[in-house]
């Protein structure tokens, strides 16, 4: 079974759900396992099957009582909009395991869509620092940007000590809400920090441009363009972008 599970984990970190479900089913032939199950649920909800994704988590929680099992069942309801539901499940999760941060934080995200601003600061601060990893700042940054404030967004964000490729998403949309505060500069700093990660992002490339434009540092920006367009040369943004970047440069040699 070892084996057979390691297959199924694969089938599941490859996104391969389909497979990963018919794999999972053919196992559970031989008889239950919490593990199967757990894979099944994960499976059915990275595909938004809500519903089969609870009948197979609810099967675990008929063997015994499995902290990640409600966990992903709050998430269920969080992909449907069941934001209350999704709490209390969140909250039988975080009691069955005291180290699931991963449930405190989806619950603080979770009232941040209800509007309860209040409850989710709360529910964050009631986190120990120590025991608070960089993607979970992350997490709770992209929860707070995701309803528009940057100012608690932030606090998170800047705990965090380096993006990681799965995380550039969330600090480009920061530096975007610190372009439209007119923060440019500090924009390109979060910028730059994401480059470090991924240096062939042309998106990033030309979101940093785009910051150096407005604080008509238009060399950077054109060596940023440049290298922007060796990695897509079609890209029309960067090239229209590029043109008046260029002009802005001749203007001053003049």
């Amino acid at each position: 079974m070892k084996y057979k599970l390691q297959r199924l984990y694969s089938l599941k970190a490859q996104k391969k759900y389909d497979k990963a479900v018919e794999f999972a089913e053919s196992l559970l032939e031989e008889g239950k396992n919490v593990y199967v199950y757990l894979a099944l649920g994960e499976c059915y909800l990275a595909d938004n099957q809500y519903e089969e994704a609870r009948d197979s988590l609810q099967e675990v929680l008929k063997i015994k009582k499995n902290s990640k099992a409600l966990h992903l069942i709050g998430k269920t309801y969080m992909g449907e909009a069941e934001y209350e539901k999704a709490i209390e499940f969140f909250e039988q999760a975080y009691m069955a395991n005291s180290m699931n941060i991963g449930a405190i934080i989806d619950m603080g995200n979770a009232y941040l869509y209800l509007g309860a601003t209040k409850e989710a600061t709360e529910t964050f601060s009631s986190l120990n620092d120590t025991n608070i990893s960089d993607l979970n700042c992350t997490s709770i940054g992209s929860a707070y940007l995701s309803t528009g404030d940057i100012v608690n967004a932030e606090k998170y964000l800047q705990q965090a000590q380096s993006p990681v490729v799965d995380t550039i998403g969330v600090f480009n949309k920061y530096a975007i809400e610190l372009r439209k505060a007119g923060r440019f500069n500090e924009a390109i700093e979060q910028y730059h920090r994401c480059l470090r990660i991924d240096p062939a992002n042309h998106i990033l490339l030309l979101n940093t441009a785009l910051s150096y434009t407005e604080v008509k540092n238009y060399k950077e920006a054109e060596t940023m363009l440049e290298k922007c367009l060796e990695i897509d040369p079609n890209y029309e943004t960067a090239k229209k972008l590029l043109t008046y970047v260029q002009s802005k440069l001749s203007k001053r040699k003049k």
